[in-house]
């Protein structure tokens, strides 16, 4: 399976998330307490920007309407939002985070 580099590992503990464009989708990566995710950044709902949402142990708020997802699933935990988050699969070898492709 192919994978491309994204960040590296301090950089995204630093701040706790990071923001990488592939393609033409946002894809906001999370460190969070048992390791590294990453989902679309924007809200299935109205499209916000979910990096600048709060986000809290392993749940993402929307910054719009205050919808919330899990990080780690991309499932829907409150409304308004419908449909989940695209979730993608990270591997960390080791200072350097990448991004599988499918």
């Amino acid at each position: 399976m192919k994978s491309v580099k994204v960040a590296k590992v301090k950089e995204v503990q630093k701040l706790g998330k990071k923001v990488i464009t592939l393609g033409d989708e946002e894809i906001l990566i999370l460190s969070l307490d048992d390791g590294f995710y990453a989902v679309s950044n924007r809200c299935t709902h109205l499209n916000f920007p979910l990096s600048e949402g709060r986000i809290e142990d392993s749940v993402i708020e929307c910054p719009g309407h205050r919808g919330k997802f899990d990080a780690k699933t991309g499932k829907v935990l409150s409304s308004p939002p419908k449909i989940s988050l695209r979730t993608h699969r990270l591997k960390i070898e080791g200072e350097d985070i990448y991004l599988q492709l499918d």
